[in-house]
């Protein structure tokens, strides 16, 4: 107790069944170091065994939802450091499933629906409130009657099953986990009993770019070239939305044997997707092509939502409520899921930006050679945390306030939004202070230090085109 007092300590908490005492150091009257050291003298060694500073631990953990160990998919894209990083961002990101509708009563997908206020306003009235053409659009379309209605049930599964890869909700103690907090808006083209054409799907494209959607996920073909598809996909990109195509799942390579609408690749906004299975091969049925396909993601066995009461299909898992699936369908709504994440992060981006930074942080694989314009793999964990990762100060340096001290990182991957960085210095206040603008992008700077009061601090280097950071190790200052 008198050593406490001597040395200005607080006892916050005592444990007796590890000998551990947790005290806090009064910054104003003493230095941790010095107060370390002084507890670890030879003439204290009888009462303490050792002291050392109070560390912050990561949490590891991931989602509680009971089968996310069995979406293998969220471990091979590095899912999980893609979550830690965005925390609770949630709901600003449209993402249109233009297929066969939702299970709107789903236990993980009810409350992601999006929700078209203009027509929630007056109620259900069978009028078209908003006059976009379609009636009653609460929280999505459905075209496969006349005039369009808002009734987007899922007779199919198909929908759903994309719904629960793209944005099931996590975290929630049910069921799966989903890729993003985001507002699913089901577009209904096709059901069991009206087969899905060119025309209905244009039409579906444009309700999604009209209503705000900045994703479009389209897992389908029609195998031959359509002006409406076509057109329809371009002005989802002049709406500014990112559409993610679905290479086909015909074994075929598309740069000889095109297939429509992943061939729509060669616009600056469509991202074309194929599947790998759990050993980064290509799955056995997916198209690909070396000029004409983007990127790759897991399109075998992938774990998502049905509508309750569903029959297996394809050997599927018997689940109520969910079963496994796969194809590039599975594929780009891995990859759909990883755009919404990235204009959450980086709302400002373009499209055309968006899609760059999915195939430069993509996780290259001999195995895709030539099977793809990337011969890459989505990585979540490389796209939203960045390329980024500070090599010194390290834990160990002491530096002298007011001095100058060289900052080193390395890039893992050449970003276009990485080109020039910025260096705050974190001492605990907020905001931090800006110590360095428009850095090139090499490796090292030679950065001032403020001479403040704190004895503690660290650098955070951050792309001052995109919304990524990487932080240097706590060091001490003298």
């Amino acid at each position: 107790m008198k050593l406490e007092r001597d040395l200005k300590l607080t006892r916050l908490v005592v444990n007796d069944s590890i000998r551990l005492v947790l005290h806090e150091v009064d910054a104003g009257e003493a230095d941790v170091d010095r107060v370390i050291a002084e507890l670890s003298k030879e003439s204290n060694r009888t009462r303490i065994a050792s002291a050392e500073r109070k560390r912050v631990v990561r949490k590891l953990a991931g989602p509680n939802d009971p089968l996310f160990a069995e979406q293998w998919a969220w471990r091979r894209l590095g899912a999980q450091s893609a979550w830690d990083r965005v925390g609770a961002s949630t709901g600003a990101i449209v993402v249109a499933i233009v297929d066969s509708g939702i299970a709107d009563n789903h236990q993980d997908l009810g409350s992601r629906l999006w929700v078209n206020a203009a027509e929630t306003a007056a109620g259900p009235n069978t009028i078209d409130d908003d006059a976009n053409g379609v009636i009653d659009d609460f929280s999505g379309a459905r075209y496969t009657v006349s005039p369009a209605d808002g009734d987007v049930w899922d007779d199919d599964d198909h929908g759903t099953l994309l719904s629960g890869t793209i944005g099931a909700i996590s975290n929630n103690m049910l069921g799966i986990a989903g890729a993003a907090r985001v507002q699913l808006m089901p577009v209904k083209f096709f059901s069991q009993q009206v087969w899905p054409s060119a025309g209905l799907g244009a039409l579906a494209i444009v309700y999604a770019a009209n209503m705000g959607a900045k994703v479009i996920n389209l897992s389908w073909d029609v195998g031959v070239p359509t002006v409406a598809l076509r057109d329809a996909i371009a002005y989802a990109g002049s709406k500014g939305a990112l559409v993610v195509v679905a290479a086909g799942n015909g074994a075929s390579d598309n740069d000889l044997h095109p297939n429509w609408p992943a061939n729509h690749g060669d616009q600056p906004h469509v991202v074309t997707v194929m599947a790998i299975d759990k050993f980064d091969d290509r799955a056995w049925f997916s198209n690909y092509g070396k000029t004409t396909v983007h990127i790759a993601a897991p399109g075998v066995d992938v774990l998502s939502t049905v509508p309750y009461l569903t029959p297996p299909r394809g050997g599927g898992s018997i689940r109520v409520g969910y079963r496994t699936y796969g194809g590039t369908s599975a594929a780009t709504a891995h990859v759909s899921g990883l755009a919404a994440l990235i204009r959450l992060q980086n709302p400002t981006w373009t499209p055309a930006e968006v899609k760059s930074h999915l195939l430069a942080s993509a996780d290259r694989s001999a195995k895709l050679d030539k099977l793809c314009v990337g011969e890459g793999i989505a990585h979540y964990g490389r796209a939203i945390c960045g390329p980024l990762a500070v090599l010194s100060p390290s834990s160990g340096d002491k530096l002298a306030k007011g001095s100058n001290v060289q900052i080193t990182w390395t890039n893992a991957y050449q970003s276009l939004q990485c080109r020039t960085l910025r260096v705050t210095f974190d001492d605990g206040t907020y905001p931090p202070s800006v110590l360095a603008q428009g850095l090139m992008n090499n490796g090292a700077a030679l950065i001032a230090l403020p001479n403040l009061a704190t004895n503690t601090a660290r650098l955070r280097l951050s792309s001052e085109q995109g919304n990524f950071h990487a932080d240097s190790d706590v060091f001490s200052l003298a």
